[in-house]
């Protein structure tokens, strides 16, 4: 074992738990991360990540491999019509003209807009503060950005569909809420902010995504001496005396620390709790209330030569854009109405992020991977963890989807994978088929709260990394890592 001591487990090996395990272990504790899946670069396959430079800072990212470039052109496409929008803004215009000149001359005021509401100085206490202030609204140009949806804010500024879809699928994936939600458009300003608008104020791409984050937090995690046990279960947190004292891997192995972190879902967190003699109000009100987020399908297509997209020019394909298929807002609309009744919807929309791979096809030529995610998901459903006739289901929705654009991919996918949702959970209890029984009318699309504690504090010797989307990767972790480590520097460990 390469940790001597154990003062911390960290329970899941994303971005926000790597990020709180090296911030720990940089501070002299003992920290062990336990993560399930098999390939924990898995995790962030196909999904952007961008940092703020003071995680970046923290955590040195640059020393240990982590390298930040422009985030890469957005494409749109549709059946009827496709874009490019460059992050260099007189190149998005050219593309724009392409399918209205008029939304193509209102692109440029509307980005400055957008960064003018940015920097106001009612809300420049911190960076992007504006989007996540509780504060009533005040008349500045942030005001419309933060009391509108999404929809009301791009149906004002463009005529495209096309054009209006893209930037709202944006916003929503991962969210899990409405494009035509009260407040949301607090969502896609802030998705704007991070691409390209004003990265200054937010953060900065990793190149590479989440999966090369991943894979540079994971090594500088063991470099510190930090044990990474792949393949390893969370099923039970131990608590006594109503305070956190360790947790039991599936299979039976006990693992006990004074801490524990986890970077699950809050609820399936929750859930994992044996031992207390009553759940805190805390926990109550986060296992009763309305879901907040939701996660992105993600299935992986391995194909034998470069996807055929028919609309995209090679030099597009070859700078690793983003595609979005079918951003309509009529079609996130429909999307969000079968996710809240817990479906998976028939018009399906995704995010896809293709990238040649090193090893040949069996044809000699090069293989390409396809990480394509679904914006809407009812990751829990009534009848409990998802069944293979609905991951099959997610398959050939993606595959169909696919093909509208691309003719002829069907017949070039060597391999596909459905990666999210994992695959049907064996260990489900009587107790937690109730929950989701219990839950499942509850709306699962309120709009995020904005980050004030970051870290929430509901049971001793326990912190629940709740991912807020408004927040940059790794922001999360690092607030509990330095709450953990400012308490321990006045004698007290504590959630």
């Amino acid at each position: 074992m390469a940790v001597d001591r154990l003062d911390a487990i960290v329970i899941g090996a994303g971005v926000e738990g790597l990020t709180a395990a090296i911030a720990l272990a940089r501070a002299g504790l003992g920290v062990i991360v336990v993560e399930k899946k098999l390939s924990p670069g898995l995790l962030g396959l196909g999904r952007g990540a961008v940092v703020s430079a003071e995680t970046a800072r923290a955590l040195d990212l640059t020393a240990h491999g982590v390298r930040f470039a422009p985030p890469p052109p957005i494409v749109g496409i549709a059946a009827d019509a496709s874009v490019v929008l460059w992050p260099e803004e007189h190149a998005a215009r050219a593309g724009i003209a392409g399918l209205s000149k008029r939304d193509a001359e209102a692109y440029g005021e509307f980005r400055n807009r957008i960064a003018r509401a940015a920097r106001s100085p009612d809300r420049m206490s911190s960076p992007v503060a504006w989007l996540t202030s509780t504060a009533p609204a005040d008349e500045n140009e942030a005001s419309p950005f933060w009391l509108s949806s999404i929809a009301h804010v791009l149906d004002e500024a463009f005529d495209t569909d096309l054009l209006k879809g893209i930037w709202a699928q944006g916003a929503v994936i991962g969210a899990g809420v409405s494009p035509a939600a009260p407040m949301s458009a607090s969502l896609f300003t802030r998705a704007s902010l991070l691409s390209d608008i004003a990265p200054e104020l937010s953060g900065r791409a990793v190149t590479g995504g989440r999966s090369r984050l991943i894979a540079a937090l994971i090594s500088q995690f063991l470099a510190l001496g930090g044990e990474l046990r792949v393949g390893a279960e969370a099923q039970e947190v131990i608590v006594d005396r109503d305070a956190a004292q360790g947790v039991q891997l599936v299979g039976g192995v006990m693992l006990r620390a004074p801490l524990v972190i986890s970077s699950l879902d809050p609820r399936r967190s929750y859930l994992m709790l044996v031992g207390l003699r009553r759940l805190p109000q805390a926990v109550v009100r986060q296992m009763t209330g309305a879901r907040s987020e939701a996660k992105p399908g993600l299935v992986r297509l391995t194909l034998g030569a470069a996807p055929p997209f028919t609309r995209l020019a090679p030099d597009v394909l070859a700078a690793s854009p983003l595609i979005r298929i079918n951003p309509r807002l009529d079609r996130l609309a429909h999307a969000h109405g079968a996710f809240r009744r817990r479906l998976l919807s028939d018009e399906i929309s995704l995010d896809v992020t293709p990238r040649p791979l090193a090893a040949p096809s069996s044809a000699g030529g090069v293989r390409w991977e396809l990480a394509a995610s679904a914006p809407y998901l009812p990751a829990e459903t009534t009848e409990g963890p998802w069944s293979a006739g609905r991951r099959d289901r997610l398959r050939e929705l993606t595959l169909a989807a696919l093909e509208a654009v691309a003719p002829g991919l069907t017949a070039m996918v060597e391999k596909i994978d459905v990666l999210n949702p994992p695959e049907p959970q064996t260990n489900m209890g009587p107790n937690g088929a109730a929950f989701l029984q219990a839950n499942a009318s509850s709306d699962p699309t309120v709009l995020p709260r904005p980050p004030g504690a970051l870290v929430p504090q509901v049971l001793k010797n326990l912190i629940v990394l709740e991912r807020n989307v408004f927040a940059t990767d790794g922001a999360v972790g690092l607030t509990a890592a330095r709450a953990v480590t400012g308490a321990r520097s006045k004698g007290r460990l504590r959630a």
